[in-house]
């Protein structure tokens, strides 16, 4: 799994036509890339394809087993992580350990799966639970 080549699949997947060459730009660039983190925060739906992303219903008991089974990923895949938490942005990590450190955190946070073809999408804690999705690519089966 490669961080650049998973990121530019990431956005040809799941950001919206008009926004990807932005997106890429700010990914890509190291003075910019908050400037996509700040996007995960405060306006993802204007630039994620709403039409590939789940809402992760609040009354789920279990988020982790969740994202499991519905993206049918196991603990040890790997995945980009693409966060407001420096630590961790811009790295591979398994599924669990990337998962363990983003939930709960308060800040938004992307998980990319291989061939980025799945996402899981923790939004920006502001009152309550924050929202989460699971995304899947529309090749994606």
């Amino acid at each position: 799994m490669e961080v650049i080549e998973t990121q530019n699949t990431f956005v040809k997947n799941f950001i919206y036509k008009a926004k990807k060459d932005r997106a890429l730009f700010e990914l890509n660039s190291r003075g910019k890339r908050i400037e996509f983190l700040r996007k995960l925060n405060h306006s993802y739906l204007d630039y994620l394809d709403e039409t590939k992303l789940t809402l992760i219903q609040k009354k789920e008991v279990d988020d982790f087993l969740y994202i499991k089974e519905n993206l049918k990923v196991r603990e040890t895949d790997l995945c980009l992580v693409i966060s407001n938490y420096r630590e961790i942005d811009n790295k591979i990590m398994t599924f669990k350990d990337a998962f363990d450190e983003i939930y709960g955190f308060g800040l938004a946070s992307l998980l990319v799966f291989e061939n980025a073809e799945k996402i899981y999408l923790q939004t920006e804690q502001e009152q309550g639970a924050p929202n989460k999705y699971i995304g899947k690519n529309q090749n994606y089966r």
